[in-house]
């Protein structure tokens, strides 16, 4: 039996946003290793030794455009 409910898109919208976000950022922390892994062999192939405190940096800045992003 289908039910019809006066739900308009927009509220639809807004309400998938609100649960697509913490779902994309628990992704990006989950993922951020492995972009960290990814840099340090690409600056590896570099034939360039990465330092702790650039990782760190690396770190913050990926959080940081996260946070920007949402």
């Amino acid at each position: 039996m289908y039910l019809h409910h006066k739900y308009d898109k927009k509220d639809l919208l807004k309400v998938s946003a609100f649960a697509i976000k913490p779902a994309i950022l628990a992704g990006f922390i989950v993922y951020t290793p492995f972009h960290i892994l990814f840099i340090q062999i690409f600056f590896l192939s570099q034939s360039r030794q990465l330092s702790g405190a650039d990782l760190f940096i690396f770190r913050i800045f990926l959080y940081s455009l996260y946070i920007y992003i949402f």
